[in-house]
């Protein structure tokens, strides 16, 4: 007997609890919308992560490493390269797809497609792992040219704000804001009940 769920009803499971918790939250904003809002801004903390990401945003270098041991890092490249592509020569069964989408013809499509990268792409990799066990320096114009910072900071700080829309808008209406959280919540609640 199979007792084990399928992810979609796992999903639906998942969803339908998160309704339950939706429509709980909605009626204390309308019965006890004080104790919400002292509980929301005692949740509130804006915690920052800039530190973490600057420590991972600065460059690191390792071209010393693979140069010293260029022989070892080359060879050991060049052998998984080429396990990788025995693996997906002769390893792999002929008749075996992927199930990815609903397709049988999309499912062998892909399959078929990524057992084809993964042999182009170990090809490729085993020859850079013999030019780096043979004359790493031969890669030193494409590594000076792959090798190359690109800050992205910038852009994202547009992302790290704090956008105090939502509490200032359940502030000025908590009764009203419980009220339509708790009917949406329960319109989820009854479409994911006729999934089940």
């Amino acid at each position: 007997m199979n007792t084990g769920i399928t992810f979609t009803e796992f999903i639906i499971r998942l969803s339908f609890m998160a309704g339950i918790v939706m429509f709980v939250i909605g009626c204390c904003m309308m019965l006890a919308p004080e104790l919400i809002i002292r509980a929301g801004q005692r949740m509130n903390r804006w915690v920052s992560t800039e530190q973490f990401f600057d420590q991972l945003d600065a460059p690191k270098s390792s071209e010393r490493f693979f140069y010293r041991y260029h022989i070892l890092s080359g060879s050991l490249l060049a052998a998984a390269s080429a396990y990788i592509f025995l693996s997906f020569q002769f390893g792999f069964e002929r008749g075996y797809v992927l199930k990815l989408v609903g397709s049988a013809t999309v499912n062998e499509w892909l399959t078929a497609s990524l057992v084809f990268l993964c042999l182009a792409f170990s090809v490729l990799t085993f020859f850079i792992g013999l030019v780096i066990m043979i004359r790493p320096s031969l890669l030193k114009r494409l590594e000076t040219w792959g090798n190359q910072w690109v800050a992205v900071d910038n852009s994202l700080k547009r992302l790290d704000v704090q956008l105090k829309a939502p509490d200032q808008v359940f502030g000025r209406r908590p009764r009203l804001m419980g009220f339509l959280v708790s009917v949406g919540s329960l319109y989820i609640l009854f479409r994911l009940w006729a999934m089940m």
